[in-house]
């Protein structure tokens, strides 16, 4: 109102981006393993590699209106079960994981114990990519510093943001040092500015 400039830090982070929205089905999988469109997310990614042919199977081999039902009740012991298998396995010890780490650790840990990282950096825009989901790391930072309300709170405050972020999305961009405006950003990036005056 009063035409201060001003630069949103924040709004460099876009939740609509593949891999953050992919990062975020994963966290949200791991705080309700009864979400079929996480879930689904989940198997259907590169990184757990089901395809069409046995998810369709998985739906098929229980009579559930629930997909994540069929999925827990897989009957036959064969590839598609060992696939399964092996994604609880990761996801049961992210559950473990999660209590012991603050969210910024879990975020990390997550985000190189599914080999994520590695994947995102030889796709092409390799490095871009990789620092968006560090930037929503840094954001989950963030929350855990103010809130002590965990991972379901965090989510909860990442859906709220995402309802803003479609109301009033910029498109990022790199700033000089000496753009004279006031910067808005999260407690974790301003860390350190101080330096150059103390």
């Amino acid at each position: 109102r009063r035409n201060i400039p001003y630069y949103s830090d924040i709004s460099k982070l876009s939740f609509e981006d593949v891999e953050v929205n992919f990062f975020i089905n994963i966290l949200k999988y791991i705080v309700n393993p009864k979400d079929d469109i996480s879930l689904l997310s989940v198997i259907r990614s590169k990184i757990f590699d089901f395809d069409e042919d046995e998810i369709a199977k998985i739906r098929l081999s229980f009579d559930s209106k629930y997909f994540y039902e069929a999925f827990d009740n897989y009957p036959e012991a064969d590839e598609i079960y060992e696939k399964i298998i092996n994604l609880k396995t990761v996801f049961y010890d992210f559950s473990y994981n999660l209590s012991l780490m603050s969210l910024f650790e879990f975020g990390n840990y997550i985000f190189e114990k599914t080999s994520y990282y590695d994947f995102l950096l030889a796709r092409d825009r390799g490095e871009e990519r990789v620092k968006n989901v560090e930037s929503f790391i840094d954001l989950m930072a963030d929350y855990d510093e103010n809130n002590d309300n965990g991972l379901y709170g965090f989510l909860s405050y990442v859906d709220s943001l995402k309802s803003d972020q479609a109301d009033n999305f910029q498109a990022a961009r790199d700033l000089s040092e000496n753009e004279n405006l006031v910067r808005l950003m999260t407690i974790h990036k301003s860390k350190g500015l101080e330096f150059k005056v103390v």
